[in-house]
């Protein structure tokens, strides 16, 4: 701390990371973890909708939220938002939980959940969206452009991009993480 102006320095957790190498590697981990259950090699996209994924985004940034990062909660909400418009081809019974949910949040009730469960590839785009979220600079994730995608080529890339930041950020290595706070 600067002792003529008391400036903080470092992130802070109520604030929407878009420049955190350590929160990117904890997604990419998870993600990681989560394609390497998924055994058959198919096209990624075929085996997910955007309202999964967009929800399983927003129960991992509540989780986050909840664990004082509270700048994650305007974004949580934000995905069932965007959930919700996509989801108006569905029936409003199966709208109505995410709705409900949306309105709990914003009215900063962190302790409703929905409890879904997600298959592996769903979990794993959500905190592959959640790695660039927190840190655009991952070079090779671009490859979640092409639909065609299929998940041996997703699990090797987020590999190369788990390497690519512990080289760059010393992490996973037994020092200290750059950004993220305990």
């Amino acid at each position: 701390m600067d002792n003529e102006t008391k400036i903080p320095r470092g992130p802070t957790k109520g604030l929407i990371w878009e420049d955190c190498p350590a929160c990117a590697y904890k997604h990419l981990t998870a993600a990681y973890v989560a394609l390497a259950t998924v055994r058959q090699d198919f096209s990624v996209f075929s085996q997910c909708c955007k309202w999964d994924v967009l929800m399983a985004r927003a129960e991992i940034l509540v989780r986050e939220a909840r664990d004082g990062y509270t700048g994650n909660l305007a974004v949580a909400i934000g995905c069932v938002a965007m959930a919700e418009s996509f989801g108006y081809a569905m029936p409003t019974r199966e709208r109505r939980p995410a709705r409900e949910w949306r309105l709990k949040l914003m009215a900063g009730d962190l302790t409703a959940n929905l409890g879904y469960t997600y298959r592996p590839i769903v979990e794993a785009l959500a905190h592959i969206a959640e790695a660039v979220r927190e840190y655009p600079d991952l070079a090779g994730i671009d490859i979640l452009a092409d639909p065609a995608v299929h998940i041996t080529e997703l699990r090797e890339t987020v590999r190369q991009e788990i390497r690519n930041l512990e080289k760059t950020f010393e992490l996973g290595q037994g020092s200290e993480p750059t950004g993220e706070q305990s």
